[in-house]
């Protein structure tokens, strides 16, 4: 596995300025739009979407582990201002409470993924169908090996 040395180094630089690029297009196409939500509201409500609509907090800062336990408080706390959200107590963690969509960030997550989709429409040009449907293939692979191998 000598030869993968270079890939293994270079994939989380590489991951990392895709999703910076991606951001920065959508940021600023919300910018323009003089939209009152930002990029992180977007990713928290599409992560609370992807858990079928409810996630607590604790289970939301693992999932963007850039930011810590008060940031992700802040930011729960803006996005129930706009009403995307509700906050209730966990009942098996008082300390912590659990994410509600609401209907109105049910539609607010679903307008931002098209906005994603017409923004970033042109990534993979020059690419067959085949060969991004491969791509995220090996990806999902690549997350799946290291999820299994988690250091903690």
């Amino acid at each position: 596995m000598k030869d993968l040395n270079k890939p293994i180094v270079q994939l989380g630089y590489t991951m990392m300025r895709i999703h910076r690029r991606l951001r920065k297009n959508v940021q600023a196409v919300l910018e323009e739009s003089d939209s009152s939500f930002k990029f992180e509201h977007m990713m928290t409500l599409r992560l609370t979407r992807m858990n079928g609509g409810q996630l607590s907090q604790s289970e939301l800062l693992d999932q963007l582990p850039m930011f810590d336990r008060h940031r992700v408080s802040r930011l729960c706390a803006e996005i129930e201002e706009l009403g995307l959200i509700t906050r209730t107590p966990n009942p098996e963690n008082r300390r912590e409470n659990l994410l509600h969509l609401t209907p109105e960030g049910i539609d607010a997550i679903e307008g931002f993924m098209d906005l994603v989709s017409q923004t970033n429409s042109h990534i993979f040009d020059g690419m067959k169908n085949e060969d991004v449907l491969q791509m995220f293939d090996y990806l999902n692979r690549i997350l799946h090996n290291l999820e299994s191998q988690e250091h903690q």
